[in-house]
C-alpha cells in the first residue's frame, strides 16, 4: 500500500510511497519561498527533512486572465519541479482561501498543472454546487500516471464535505488536501467536519493542509491540527519585506513560539552559529527573518518524526490548553 497510517498513544502517523518518492507523517512541508530562503543562506540544498514541496502562485487570477503570465509561470514552475526530483510538487494558490475557484477555474488549473509538469494535480472545493459531479469529471481530465488532489474547504456543507471526502477514499486518492481554516466552534460546518476527521484516525489516505498560520496563541499552529487529525502542513506564506527588527522575533522551541534572544540557546541550521547571532548577521543585510523560517521548519521535522514515541494524545492536548 503507498500510505501506511498507523497509530500509537492516540496519535496518528505513518510512511508512505507515493510515485517512487517515500517518507513519513506527520511532517512540516515546504514552500517555494523556503526554498528561496535556503538560497539566500548559500545552502540551495538545504535537508528540511521533508519531502513534500508546496509551489506558491502568488498571482493565481493572472493565470486565468493573462497568456504570457501564464507561460512566463509555467516554465518557472517547471524549472522548479526538474529541480526537485525527490520531493511531491504540488500548487499552492495564494488567497485560496477567500477567491472563487469555480469549475471553470479548475479545469483551467488542471490544464495549467499538466503544462508545468505536476504529477499531483490539485481541483478545489469551496461549494456545494454539483460537487460530485464535477469530481468524476475531474478525474477523467487528470491522465493516468498523474494523481488528483482534491482541496476541501472546511467550511465546506458538512453533507457535501462527507461525500467528497469518502468519494476520493474509494478512489483510492493517496492525498487529500484541505483550504487551512481556522478552527472554528462557532461555524457549525467548520466543527462538524474537524470531527469527522478527528474520527476517522484509520483512513489510510494523506491529510495535507496548506497555507495555515503559523500559531494559535505562541503554540506552533501543526500541532493543533495534528490533534484534530490531519498529517501534512503547511505555513501560510508571507510576502513582504523579511526584515524585522531582531528584539520582536520569535523562534520555534519545541512546540512553542517564544522571544529569540542569545541566550534562548537555539542554533541556526545553517550557519551553525547562536540562532539570535545569525539573526543580527542577517539583518544587516534586511533578512533578519530568514535564518528563523529555516530553523522552525526543521525543528518541527525532528520533533514531528518521533512525536508518537515521545507524546500521547493527551499529552499534547495539555500542550495546547496552555495557551489556545
Amino acid at each position: 500500500m503507498s500510505v501506511l497510517v498507523k497509530q500509537k498513544n492516540g496519535i496518528r502517523y505513518g510512511t508512505f510511497d507515493i510515485m517512487g518518492i517515500k517518507g513519513s507523517f506527520p511532517n512540516q512541508a515546504i514552500t517555494s519561498t523556503n526554498l528561496n530562503h535556503a538560497k539566500f543562506l548559500h545552502d540551495a540544498k538545504f535537508d528540511f527533512k521533508t519531502n513534500f514541496l508546496e509551489i506558491v502562485e502568488r498571482h493565481p487570477k493572472q493565470i486565468f486572465s493573462d497568456k504570457e503570465y501564464r507561460k512566463r509561470r509555467q516554465e518557472k514552475i517547471s524549472e522548479i519541479i526538474k529541480q526537485n526530483p525527490n520531493k511531491l510538487c504540488t500548487l499552492v494558490i495564494n488567497g485560496a482561501k477567500s477567491m472563487s475557484i469555480p469549475k471553470d477555474k479548475n479545469i483551467s488549473l488542471i490544464e495549467f498543472q499538466k503544462e508545468c509538469g505536476f504529477k499531483l494535480i490539485k481541483v478545489f472545493f469551496k461549494t456545494i454546487r454539483n460537487a460530485l459531479d464535477n469530481f468524476r469529471e475531474y478525474i477523467k481530465l487528470v491522465p493516468k500516471e498523474r494523481r488528483l488532489i482534491p482541496v476541501l474547504d472546511e467550511n465546506l456543507d458538512h453533507s457535501t464535505f462527507k461525500s467528497l471526502y469518502s468519494s476520493a477514499m474509494s478512489r483510492g486518492v493517496e492525498i487529500i488536501g484541505f483550504l487551512g481554516r481556522e478552527p472554528r466552534a462557532t461555524n457549525e460546518d467548520n466543527k462538524l467536519n474537524l470531527q469527522y476527521i478527528s474520527s476517522r484516525g484509520d483512513d489510510q489516505i494523506i491529510r495535507l493542509v496548506s497555507s495555515i498560520k503559523k500559531s494559535f496563541g505562541g503554540i506552533v499552529s501543526s500541532l493543533i491540527y495534528h490533534i484534530h487529525g490531519f498529517d501534512t502542513y503547511s505555513f501560510i506564506t508571507r510576502f513582504g519585506n523579511p526584515n524585522i527588527p531582531v528584539i520582536e522575533l520569535k523562534a520555534l522551541n519545541i512546540f512553542h513560539f517564544k522571544p529569540l534572544t542569545y541566550s534562548s540557546g537555539l542554533t541556526c541550521v545553517v550557519t551553525k552559529k547562536n540562532l539570535h547571532t545569525s539573526a543580527n548577521q542577517y539583518l544587516k543585510v534586511k533578512r533578519s527573518s530568514v535564518p528563523i523560517s529555516i530553523h522552525d521548519i526543521l525543528k518541527l521535522n525532528e520533533e514531528f518524526a518521533k512525536i508518537a514515541e515521545k507524546y500521547s494524545k493527551e499529552q499534547l492536548e495539555e500542550i495546547i490548553k496552555e495557551k489556545v
